[in-house]
């Protein structure tokens, strides 16, 4: 093979890896082992096996283990023994243009990464669904853009290019944006979020609080009652004192910035708790009104009290509690779905999984505070 071509394929398959380092590989593992089995693919003549496939990536025992991997999505010390091993057995062409695809892996997967961490603070629990879908995307774009890159190795290129042209300016936009909503502390000439009630490393007090927004970024209105922005704050995952992002899933925890140690006392976290909780009649009474609408109905009525009252208890919870109440819920609400469609009976089905969503997040919540 040429070495311009090498470098298309090489370039062209970072971009693949970038989203999902395991499928890609695992599909052109598949690809050069068996693509002349394939049905219309393998007439084309692309995937011949010539026997001069490198044995240590087509072998049983390698793609056994990126299959395993593609599904897992992680790596273990001892599959990173096996690919070490078996890395020696590679030819310096076999090196080059993996050395190539893993610089430039690396830096499209820390601008993607820059990305996601955006959406990841803002939404948490992936209450919006935006995360899943783009979860969905990558597994796509990673299995099928293999065979796309074996079709059209110069369309996958240039993809492959916009993407990582896309990732980096997003990220930079992300990074200026939270840098200009910050303001000079007046006691200390700190950099703070206009959110803030006080300042992280002098704990003056601002004299000017803006608000929150939608997904927990910095508004253009003032605060009138604190009391409120700082439960606002916490509902956000934001300290109460500095609105720096809080980071452990628990609700026992400290500021990494300030220090302040969030529901230290009992009652401060049945207050937050009682906020949230002060929204369910409302909650439930929407929810009804958008359980009357077939499918679509549900599906925002679904979004809209994940948001309004799982979201907020979720993020406090550890993981393992908040996985197994997930999925529990789940196999429960698979067979009230199939009642939603049935005229105004339909009604009924979100008011009762927003309840039972509700008691089920708010209980594991308050044990966590005891």
């Amino acid at each position: 093979m040429e070495i311009e071509t090498l470098l298309v394929y090489a370039v062209g398959a970072s971009g693949l890896f970038a989203s999902r380092a395991f499928v890609p590989a695992f599909m052109s593992a598949l690809f050069m082992r068996y693509g002349s089995d394939f049905p219309i693919i393998g007439n084309m003549g692309l995937f011949e096996v010539t026997g001069a496939e490198p044995t240590w990536f087509t072998s049983d025992i390698a793609m056994t283990t990126m299959g395993g991997l593609s599904t897992m999505g992680m790596l273990s010390a001892s599959d990173g023994q096996y690919i070490e091993s078996t890395i020696q057995n590679a030819s310096v062409m076999d090196m080059f243009p993996a050395g190539l695809v893993a610089t430039v892996v690396y830096f499209v997967n820390s601008s993607r990464n820059s990305v996601m961490q955006v959406l990841q603070e803002s939404d948490e629990g992936d209450e919006l669904g935006i995360q899943g879908i783009l979860s969905w995307m990558d597994d796509l774009w990673s299995t099928f853009g293999v065979l796309v890159l074996f079709l059209f190795p110069f369309l996958i290129l240039l993809c492959s290019g916009a993407l990582i042209g896309g990732f980096f300016l997003l990220a930079r936009r992300a990074a200026k944006v939270e840098e200009r909503s910050k303001v000079k502390c007046g006691g200390c000439d700190e950099q703070v979020s206009q959110s803030a009630c006080e300042c992280p490393k002098c704990h003056n007090v601002s004299s000017t609080v803006k608000g929150l927004g939608f997904l927990g970024s910095s508004s253009e209105e003032t605060v009138t009652d604190l009391v409120a922005h700082k439960l606002n704050l916490v509902e956000h995952k934001r300290c109460p004192v500095c609105a720096t992002r809080l980071t452990e899933k628990s609700p026992k925890q400290s500021c990494a910035e300030c220090g302040y140690s969030l529901f230290s006392e009992h009652p401060t976290g049945m207050a937050y708790s009682d906020y949230i909780g002060g929204r369910l009649g409302g909650v439930m009474f929407v929810s009804f009104l958008l359980g009357l609408v077939p499918v679509l109905g549900l599906i925002l009525g679904i979004i809209y009290f994940r948001i309004q009252l799982v979201g907020p208890y979720r993020m406090y919870i550890p993981l393992h509690k908040s996985f197994f109440i997930k999925w529990i819920l789940r196999l429960f609400f698979f067979l009230l779905i199939g009642l939603q469609i049935i005229p105004v009976i339909g009604g009924i089905v979100l008011p009762v999984m927003v309840l039972l969503n509700y008691r089920s997040y708010r209980e594991s919540f308050e044990e966590g505070l005891a």
